[in-house]
């Protein structure tokens, strides 16, 4: 079934997958650095680092409350 719950979920799984990301083994591996001459390269670089600096706490939060709710409705 398609809701709400399912949207907060899909967003959750996005979030954790962006910080997750490995700058040294992944991201420059794709050309995707903070010391990028070419400046959207750059930018979505720094728009990744802000993703998981603020992110962070929210995920383990919002992550900790997905695994109670299926332990609890299966």
């Amino acid at each position: 079934m398609f809701g709400l719950g399912t949207i907060l979920y899909t967003f959750t799984m996005l979030g954790n997958s962006v910080c997750i990301l490995n700058e040294d083994r992944f991201l420059n591996n794709l050309g995707i650095c903070r010391k990028s001459e070419n400046g959207a390269v750059r930018q979505l670089s720094e728009l990744i680092r802000t993703i998981k600096t603020l992110s962070f706490i929210p995920l383990i939060i919002i992550n900790i409350l997905f695994i109670v709710y299926w332990l609890i409705l299966g």
